[in-house]
């Protein structure tokens, strides 16, 4: 279970360990991908089905100059050693190496990919594949417009203060490794997570939302919950709005009934919660952000983009050389922080 007190305090930790840096609204371009869980290439691995699209992403964020900002968990550490999973996505390190090589490739680790807090693991594992890099615990950016100063954007991958995923780790670790894994390879399901526990994942998303009603100014971009959050509202609270706004407005019936089935369905796809724990919904404040991940199950990935002075919740769909982007929600920055007060 998520404790919103452990998460705060960690956050707080890592927010004020962070050295600020300036970022220059007018010339920013980067692309927020993270939780690939690269496995290496079994029944266990559930990067498989993403690989294809992730790529095709990755081909054309080159192509327009993104820095490419990988929010942690790139790799499946936790099933997986080092020396298995790198060698399994070699084509993907490649393309990879050519951001850092153009200089516009930034990593901060997970909880899955945890040896990478340690510095001769990323010498030893990473830099023959991908160059020279360090890896971070978070990134916080000062965002400035000309000569205005908007707020902060806080940059990290979530999982800390949680006790399976960071007090405890190398303990989860161990069982995921030597038992789960084992049963993964032979049964086709995925691992209870935060990916995939919808009631451990709105308290997560919650906490982390709560710690930013502390930090006026400051907006919190995440991962590690594998579940994209637009303007700390979900996916589904999003359409909920969508159909009442139909309904205030008489809308046409099969397009209110076209709504209504797609949020039934995403609702029993998530296994959302009780009611009680359904009446928790986050505040449309837009001080939390979330990108989702490049596992899903039907092989797409969610990423979020800043660009041109927005902010953009994106997915990559399709396959067979079909892959194409799709814009869920966008905002201008400097209209978020307009909202967010001054830090």
């Amino acid at each position: 279970m998520a404790n919103p007190s452990a998460i705060h305090a960690a956050l707080e930790r890592v927010f004020h360990g962070t050295p600020a840096e300036p970022l220059a609204l007018a010339e920013a371009r980067y692309i927020i991908f993270s939780d690939q869980h690269r496995g290496q290439r079994d029944g266990a691995d559930d990067f498989r089905r993403s690989e294809a699209t992730y790529l095709a992403a990755l081909a054309s964020y080159d192509a327009r100059g993104f820095t490419l900002i990988m929010l942690g968990d790139a790799e499946e550490l936790w099933e997986c050693q080092p020396q298995k999973a790198l060698p399994a996505y070699a084509n993907v390190a490649a393309v990879e190496r050519g951001f850092n090589a153009a200089g516009r490739y930034v990593r901060v680790f997970g909880n899955h990919d945890d040896r990478w807090m340690d510095a001769a693991e990323v010498e030893r594992h990473l830099v023959p594949r991908f160059g020279p890099l360090a890896v971070r615990e978070a990134l916080r950016w000062q965002v400035t417009l000309g000569e205005r100063q908007l707020g902060e954007l806080f940059l990290v991958h979530g999982h800390q203060g949680t006790w399976g995923s960071d007090k405890n780790r190398k303990f989860s670790r161990w069982v995921v490794r030597n038992i789960w894994r084992p049963i993964q390879k032979l049964i086709p399901i995925r691992l209870t997570t935060p990916a995939k526990d919808e009631c451990l994942r709105e308290r997560h998303d919650v906490a982390m939302y709560e710690w930013t009603q502390a930090h006026p100014g400051v907006a919190l971009v995440a991962g590690h919950t594998h579940r994209p959050v637009w303007t700390s509202r979900t996916h589904v609270q999003q359409m909920e709005e969508r159909l009442a706004e139909l309904r205030r407005n008489e809308a046409n019936p099969a397009d209110i009934a076209a709504l209504e089935q797609a949020i039934a369905a995403r609702r029993k796809k998530d296994k959302y919660c009780d009611k009680e724990h359904r009446k928790r919904h986050l505040s449309p404040r837009p001080a939390y952000f979330n990108s989702g991940c490049c596992c899903f199950e039907d092989g797409n990935v969610t990423g979020i983009e800043i660009e041109g002075q927005q902010i953009r919740l994106v997915k990559w769909e399709g396959s067979g050389g079909q892959e194409r982007r799709v814009e869920l929600a966008a905002a201008a920055l400097p209209e978020v922080f307009d909202q967010l007060g001054r830090p």
